[in-house]
């Protein structure tokens, strides 16, 4: 299950909550699994496959927030840094 792949990677090897936790995923499945982890999911539509309405699939998968770049995923970071 993909929900087990982020909680061994991100445990215990470097110790933080999932709540701490940061995943940026481009499909669907991705965003549940990060989701199902306990961690924060950004959605991200760089890759070259993503067609119109992959923001939505997204969106409704889960995704915290959704990045159209990683210039975006940047400054979404940085902000949920700051708060």
């Amino acid at each position: 299950m993909l929900a087990e792949t982020f909680s061994c990677t991100r445990r215990p090897a470097i110790g933080v909550p999932a709540g701490e936790c940061i995943v940026i995923e481009g499909s669907t499945s991705g965003v549940m699994a990060g989701r199902a982890a306990g961690c924060a999911v950004i959605g991200l539509l760089a890759a070259g496959h993503i067609r119109e309405g992959h923001a939505a699939k997204l969106t409704a998968a889960g995704a915290h927030h959704v990045a159209a770049d990683y210039r975006e995923v940047d400054r979404i970071v940085r902000d949920r840094l700051r708060s």
